[in-house]
């Protein structure tokens, strides 16, 4: 962390046991909550963001299902050109 930039104070709310990981993972590292807050903020913000995923990724059972309904669908309005 370059100290020369300027601090910005933040507040933010996090689960119980999230911030007692931190707290422990940061007394396994001899280091103080923020610090490790900001390594992970650091290491998170290094990796290049992914795509989003378009819609929920089914498959199986309930797949092969929509794929059905779907096909059935496409026949009654005669676009089924199978």
């Amino acid at each position: 962390m370059d100290q020369d930039q300027e601090m910005v104070k933040t507040t933010i709310v996090i689960s119980r046991d999230l911030w007692r990981r931190a707290r422990i993972r940061a007394a396994h590292e001899d280091a103080d909550f923020r610090t490790v807050v900001i390594q992970a903020l650091e290491e998170f913000l290094a990796t290049p963001p992914q795509p989003k995923a378009r819609g929920r990724a089914i498959s199986g059972p309930e797949a092969r299902e929509i794929i059905e309904l779907a096909r059935k669908a496409k026949s009654k309005k005669g676009g089924d050109r199978r």
